[in-house]
């Protein structure tokens, strides 16, 4: 039964549970950031909330290379308007250079 739980929840970066909020990974592209190949996976953070959004609904990007499976960036974009009206919500996009350490998502002020 785990294991039939572990391929519905693709889990790339062997995050923590708190830490992807029950996130549904998704392989959606690979593509090259210099000379290092790299891995995009889209998730849906469940019940994420990002200050300054609107709606609740967030879509995430993150970006981890292929070979060392480090972790290089994270993408959220929020579903609906932005604080100024404007359709297709705000794009955030922060980079982590220590993985192990808790992430906190603000978008920039």
């Amino acid at each position: 039964i785990k294991k039939k739980e572990e391929e519905e929840t693709p889990n790339p970066l062997g995050m923590s549970k708190d830490l992807t909020t029950d996130a549904q990974f998704k392989l959606i592209e690979e593509k090259k950031l210099g000379d290092v190949e790299c891995l995009v996976y889209e998730f849906k953070p469940e019940g994420s909330k990002i200050e300054g959004a609107k709606e609740g609904k967030v879509i995430g990007r993150i970006l981890i290379e292929k070979e060392s499976k480090t972790f290089r960036k994270l993408y959220l974009k929020t579903s609906g308007k932005d604080e100024e009206g404007k359709e297709g919500g705000m794009l955030v996009e922060i980079e982590f250079y220590d993985f192990g350490a808790p992430i906190t998502i603000k978008p920039p002020s």
